[in-house]
Order: structure tokens, then C-alpha cells, then sequence
């Protein structure tokens, strides 16, 4: 077993989900104080995993059941990112493996993590504001939905 903080001692593995309703609208949680980093920002979700122990489908249903206390109705892998980011006097290395999930609004049981201060459903064509949003958020959104960052 390795002995530090993972991502930050050592890279990290996480799934990263993009969740929508099929309807035009994605979801996303507001960073509490239980998070390690950027309080207070919006985010898609994400959740780390050791594959020693489960593979990334299964770390993604985990993940979105314990986040957002939904079950996923389908999933597309959208591929595999290296991040390596610098946060206050910290730099984190992950190995993101992201993911397109549709789930059903309905069955939404809100924020079963604690980590999240708030969730809410937004507009593909309107995500938070940079100054709102995690540092990834828009990185993942130019990927998945590059019209989104076209504001001409």
C-alpha cells in the first residue's frame, strides 16, 4: 500500500462523469469545505479508484450512486486524460478517465457525499461562469461539447 496523499505523493486514478437528463442539461455539484480543493466552485462529477480492486465501470457506478445517489441508465467512455494541475502550493497528478452518463432526473437523491454544498441542473449551452466553475470544468466541456466555449 502506498503511504501519502494520493494525487498529490503519488498519481491518482479517478472517473470523471458528465452527467444530462438526454434533455439539454447537465449536472453539477458546488464544492463544500470536505473537499480538498477549490471550495466553492461547481464541478462535474469525479471520484478516485484503486484498480487493484474494481475496474473504472464499476468505480463509475460506485461514484455516481455515492455522489448523487442515482443509478446510471447508460454510460460512453470518452477517454483518458493526464492532469496536472497546481492548486494553492500543491500540484496534483491524475489520470482521469471520463465519462459521458445519462441518468434520470427524477430519481435524483441529491448530494450523498457530504462533499458537495449544493447540486443543480444546468444548461449545456449556459455552464457556470469561469470564475464560478472548478479549473477542469471547461477543459472537459471544450471535449465533450466544444460549441459550448463558441461565443461569437
Amino acid at each position: 500500500m502506498l503511504e501519502g496523499i494520493v494525487g498529490v505523493d503519488y498519481p491518482g486514478i479517478a472517473v470523471v462523469f458528465f452527467c444530462h437528463d438526454d434533455r439539454g442539461r447537465f449536472l453539477a455539484g458546488k464544492r463544500s469545505a470536505w473537499c480538498r480543493d477549490e471550495v466553492g466552485k461547481w464541478d462535474i462529477g469525479s471520484g478516485e479508484f484503486n484498480p487493484l480492486y474494481e475496474n473504472a465501470s464499476q468505480a463509475l457506478k460506485r461514484q455516481v450512486r455515492k455522489q448523487y445517489g442515482v443509478p446510471i441508465i447508460k454510460h460512453e467512455e470518452l477517454g483518458r486524460r493526464y492532469v496536472v494541475r497546481k492548486y494553492g502550493n500543491e500540484t496534483t497528478n491524475w489520470l482521469c478517465i471520463d465519462f459521458k452518463v445519462l441518468v434520470n432526473a427524477q430519481e435524483l437523491k441529491g448530494n450523498m457525499s457530504g462533499k458537495l454544498e449544493a447540486i443543480g441542473w444546468f444548461p449545456q449551452s449556459e455552464p457556470p461562469s469561469p470564475d464560478e466553475a472548478h479549473s477542469q470544468l471547461y477543459l472537459f466541456l471544450l471535449r465533450l461539447h466544444p460549441e459550448i466555449l463558441d461565443y461569437s
